[in-house]
């Protein structure tokens, strides 16, 4: 389909662009996809504002789902590395790095506070001194629906997390937790408790005289 944006640039060929009619990409939003055969889907009544979006490599897929409202930054890199964002999701300030043929999947209805990392490779790599196999290499980043990610926190490659978890501010997660519904902090995170359910809502409390 075509698409105008005054910060959309598509320098490669065979790329695949789907954007909702309507979906929102304001103009504080920019676009690039350099290199070819990648695809960049966004759904209906998704907003994307103060946020970059940067293709490199090839064959590199980035799927958004309905009504979405992200802000930060997203890299795909290499190729063959996949980023799915559920529908509901929100970012406040989430910068994402899908690379070296790796997948970031984000289930619906999560929310990301602002200042947080989520990568799937180091980037730089790091080999055994003797036998000079590599020790750091990519893994996949899986979040369940509905999980809230503090402000500041880092999910590293390798990082799972199940359904309805909470992660606190400053943590990092790099392996896969075990227990849905339930708070994680620290770094590395460690369960603080179980039995939670989170709501986006401040609700009203009556509170006892």
């Amino acid at each position: 389909m075509s698409f105008e944006h005054p910060n959309f640039i598509n320098s490669g060929e065979r790329n695949v662009i789907e954007i909702h009619p309507a979906a929102r990409i304001e103009h504080s939003a920019r676009i690039h996809v350099e290199g070819n055969d990648h695809v960049l889907r966004i759904g209906e009544n998704t907003v994307i504002r103060n946020m970059s979006i940067l293709f490199s490599g090839a064959h590199n897929v980035l799927e958004i789902g309905v009504g979405c409202n992200l802000r930060g930054a997203i890299h795909m890199r290499q190729a063959e590395s996949k980023l799915v964002i559920g529908a509901g999701t929100t970012f406040v300030g989430a910068h994402l790095f899908a690379m070296e043929g790796k997948s970031i999947v984000i289930g619906e209805d999560c929310m990301f506070s602002s200042g947080i990392f989520v990568r799937t490779s180091d980037e730089h790599p790091i080999y055994d001194l003797h036998g000079g196999e590599r020790l750091n290499g990519p893994q996949d980043v899986i979040l369940g629906r509905h999980v809230w990610i503090g402000e500041g926190a880092t999910l590293g490659k390798g990082a799972n997390i199940p359904e309805g978890c909470v992660i606190g501010a400053r943590s990092y997660v790099s392996k896969r937790l075990t227990r849905p519904h339930s708070i994680y902090a620290g770094a590395p995170a460690r369960l603080m408790r179980e039995g939670v359910v989170w709501d986006r809502r401040l609700k009203k409390t009556s509170l006892e005289p």
